[in-house]
Formats: structure tokens, sequence, C-alpha cells
């Protein structure tokens, strides 16, 4: 629930729920679990996305719309929804406790991880890493733009951060 709730902040409700899903998918299913016993962790993907899309301008169309509406900058905008973030991300996983308790894993056999360590988890050790400075240089340009009030898109900046990782899969295409 809360790497789906981090994932939402920083890449939008879809793209939480399109990069955790399968995820979450391949670990249930290496945990050994049913098709049907996996229903909950899905729904809870889906739901948390939802509602915790609200941090950042850029985790949801409608917040850049209301950051615009109100003027507000990208740093201004993530510190007045920190608490409804919070509040959110709790509220949420709470009712899917009490919802799916009887549902979620309490114990697995830990024979099913240890042949399987998280940095095969990593297919290209370039893209990831890129992929981490993208992230910092967004994190980095908005506090700028919004520091020295320089009249840029936000769109723009995302759109230099996607170059910088489609620029790190070159050597894939060739």
């Amino acid at each position: 629930m809360l790497l789906t709730a981090l994932t939402a902040a920083v890449f939008a409700n879809d793209g939480a729920m399109l990069m955790l899903t399968p995820l979450v998918y391949a670990k249930l299913r290496n945990l050994g679990l049913k098709p049907k016993d996996m229903v909950p962790y899905f729904i809870a993907i889906g739901f948390m996305s939802e509602s915790a899309s609200l941090p950042l301008i850029i985790s949801n169309l409608t917040n850049i719309i209301t950051a615009k509406h109100f003027g507000l900058g990208f740093w201004e905008y993530a510190l007045y929804m920190m608490v409804p973030y919070a509040v959110s991300v709790a509220f949420t996983t709470l009712i899917f406790w009490i919802a799916f308790k009887n549902y979620y894993i309490r114990r697995f056999d830990t024979e099913f991880l240890e042949d399987k360590p998280p940095k095969l988890a990593i297919k290209d050790s370039t893209v990831f890493t890129f992929g981490w400075i993208a992230i910092v240089f967004i994190g980095v340009s908005f506090l700028v733009i919004e520091i020295l009030h320089i009249p840029v898109f936000v769109s723009s900046v995302l759109a230099i951060a996607c170059l910088i990782v489609s620029l790190s899969t070159l050597r894939h295409s060739v």
C-alpha cells in the first residue's frame, strides 16, 4: 500500500497502476498464491493509486488544473496537499486492512524468495540509473522554477526528463 502511495504521488495514478500491477502479480505468483487470492491486492493498488495521487501537481490531471486555477507553484501545491495526502493514505490503508484482513498473507515461505535477489529485478542498470537522474532533475527543476519564478510549463520539464530516460535506452535499439 505504501509503495503504491509513493508511486502514485510521483508517477500519477494510472502510472502507478500500470507499473505496480505486473510487479505485484509476479511477486504473488512467486509466493504461490492462486489468482483468486490475488484480487484484494489488485483492488488495493487501484484504490490507493486513485486516493494517493494528491501531493504533486504531476500526480494527476486534476492537480494540474487545480494548481493553475489557484496560481500555485509546484512546491507550494505540494506543501498544501501533504496533510490531505497523508490522511488519504492512512484511511485507505486502514479501510483495506479492515476489509481484506482475512485475505492478506500473514506468513510465507522465504525459500520462494531466496533464489530471487532484488538485483535481478533491474534488467538494465543504465536505464534504472537514468530514471533516478530524471526524477531528481524533475524535483530540482521544479524547485528552481518556483523559487526564481521562471515562467516555464511543467510539461517542458517533464519532456526533458522523458528525453533523458529515452536516450538511455538507445543502445538497445541499435
